[in-house]
């Protein structure tokens, strides 16, 4: 496995490091990230932490190292609800710094490309860095649509709240946010959330229209409509 990348903060667990344990860095990863993201997160985030630990440490003892990964790989994913409801940039950002960690040295990934919660988490965590007067009103919707489906991942049900989502892709073409359509085109149809019928037998032609692309499409079919 790759070397992971050290953070502030982590010298106490530096001897796992030195170990000859063949699941020494996966290790290091877990307890530098519980001890940094626990003060950030609720009463109930606390107790899942603390479950998880306990049952990482029964695995460890089963010298089960594939099941460790998975049970940290679902929490990094599931833990990405409670983090965008904060709403709080240096929260976000210090959650997907952590998943780039994980996704370092493990060979389970968080998130397919597809993964509306790591598209959720990758334009929430951008959004700081660019000029856009909406950052706060998208901020809201991500917190809008992760309030109503946290409770889903949980109970592993099909998630919900895609009118969130429409008013972003919304938002997006009316202020020409590309790279926002382009994160979102990956795991949406950007053509069900406007108000554009596509027959059926033509959605493939236009299935992988993103960004600029989609705008164009877009603003000239309601040119025409409205003629």
């Amino acid at each position: 496995m790759l070397s992971i990348t050290k953070q502030d903060d982590d010298e106490p667990y530096e001897h796992v490091l030195d170990s000859s344990k063949p699941d020494k860095e996966i290790e290091y990863f877990w307890l530098t990230f519980k001890v940094s993201i626990r003060n950030h997160v609720d009463k109930y985030e606390q107790k899942k932490i603390s479950y998880i630990s306990s049952k990482l440490n029964e695995l460890q003892k089963k010298e089960q190292y594939d099941q460790i990964e998975i049970f940290i790989s679902k929490y990094l994913h599931d833990i990405c609800f409670s983090v965008l409801i904060t709403k709080n940039y240096t929260e976000i950002s210090h959650l997907k710094t952590n998943i780039k960690r994980w996704e370092n040295i493990s060979k389970h990934q968080i998130f397919d490309k597809s993964d509306i919660v790591g598209i959720m988490l990758n334009i929430a965590s951008s959004i700081k860095t660019r000029k856009n007067k909406n950052k706060n009103k998208i901020l809201d919707l991500i917190a809008s649509w992760c309030k109503l489906n946290q409770n889903k991942i949980k109970k592993e049900e099909e998630l919900d709240g895609y009118e969130f989502i429409d008013e972003i892709v919304k938002i997006s073409i009316e202020n020409l946010y590309y790279g926002m359509l382009d994160k979102l085109s990956n795991g949406v149809f950007l053509f069900d959330c406007v108000d554009i019928d596509i027959p059926e037998e033509d959605q493939n032609k236009y299935f992988n229209l993103q960004g600029k692309a989609f705008i164009k499409f877009y603003k000239k079919y309601i040119n025409n409509k409205n003629k």
